[in-house]
């Protein structure tokens, strides 16, 4: 079936080159182009048209897209060096009474609105905030992982991760 396709562009190159006119341009008495298919009168001088033109441009060599995104998400990356969990700390052991904790992270200033924090514990996502802090619902007992994503809003691309810490849920009583 290929074959044939194939076949039937390649009859249809070769009628197109050979039912190909040459194009004629001429200038009547009043100034007027024209351009036809049909030879002028000899009376008329014949122009040879020539080909195009191609100017060569400059050799710009633009940064391609993927060197643009990349470079801002390291800007964007930049204005939060210092980003960890500050709570709980690594290997801790932290006590709740209902399930619920409180999560935070260090933030040199606050948060744009371009930018959301995501939480995963136990690396599933606990809400995307717009501020340093989350509250995590029916946390069970036992150790647990958490980190948390710098993300942007609007494409939803990953800026910066916070280190992975372990840390242990208690109960009290």
């Amino acid at each position: 079936m290929i074959k044939i396709y194939v076949f039937a562009i390649l009859i249809g190159f070769w009628t197109t080159n050979i039912f190909a006119a040459d194009v004629y341009k001429y200038v009547d008495e009043n100034g007027n182009i024209y351009y036809s298919d049909k030879k002028p009168s000899t009376d008329i001088a014949e122009e040879d048209l020539s080909q195009l033109t191609v100017i060569k441009s400059s050799n710009l060599n633009p940064k391609s897209t993927w060197k643009r995104t990349d470079h801002k998400k390291q800007q964007a990356a930049s204005e939060f060096e210092n980003f960890a969990i500050a709570s709980p700390s690594d290997g801790s052991i932290f006590r709740i009474k209902n399930g619920n904790m409180l999560v935070m992270v260090n933030l040199e200033q606050e948060l744009s609105s371009k930018y959301r924090i995501k939480f995963y514990l136990d690396s599933m996502p606990r809400g995307k905030v717009k501020s340093s802090t989350q509250l995590i619902a029916d946390v069970t007992e036992g150790q647990h992982n958490l980190y948390a994503e710098i993300i942007n809003a609007k494409t939803r691309q990953v800026i910066k991760t916070t280190p992975k810490i372990t840390f242990t849920v208690k109960y009290k009583e």
